[in-house]
């Protein structure tokens, strides 16, 4: 069985076997658990190129094993150089050491949530990822909670299930816009 080369080999999240998923299924349809609160069937990104993301630094934090760690293959199958957390505090000295370009985190996760994790870093130094663009995804998707979201710091708010062509789209916009 032969796998896709992503050129990211040497990062540990990146381990192939969503690469042999998307090139051996034709990148048809993306489905996960379907247990509640996790991600489902999902459409692989349109014609968006390999190379996409090349070179940005993404941090994802979610509680969820399946929804991690398929965001962080998918987006790593894109060009981007991903590390994950699976909540807040190992996010912040993850985003201290390594100052991802996006930070990409869940609102609804225990312990501290998302808006938490996002205060705490607005109140960082530039210089140690106090201006990190960040991406809130939620199931959570009301007015208010996008009002809240907001206010916490957050740059974009993207609606669980996560739709992977609008977190791409919302991740190159903020490259775009830094």
């Amino acid at each position: 069985m032969s796998l896709a080369p992503n050129g990211n080999s040497g990062n540990p999240v990146c381990s192939r076997q969503w690469h042999w998923y998307f090139y051996h299924e034709q990148m048809k349809t993306l489905k996960m658990d379907e247990q509640p609160g996790k991600l489902q069937t999902q459409t692989a990104p349109r014609g968006i190129r390999k190379e996409t993301l090349k070179g940005l630094r993404l941090l994802i934090v979610d509680d969820d094993d399946n929804t991690r760690e398929m965001l962080s293959e998918v987006l790593c199958l894109y060009g981007a150089d991903v590390r994950a957390a699976d909540g807040a505090a190992k996010a912040l000295a993850i985003l201290q050491a390594w100052l991802p370009d996006v930070l990409v985190s869940d609102i609804g996760m225990p312990d501290e949530d998302g808006y938490t994790l996002v205060r705490k870093v607005r109140m960082l130094p530039a210089t140690r990822g106090g201006e990190t663009p960040a991406i809130a995804l939620t199931g959570y998707a009301g007015p208010e909670d996008r009002a809240h979201a907001l206010s916490a710091g957050v740059q974009v708010f993207v609606a669980k299930p996560v739709d992977l062509d609008e977190l791409i789209d919302r991740i190159l916009e903020l490259r775009n816009s830094a």
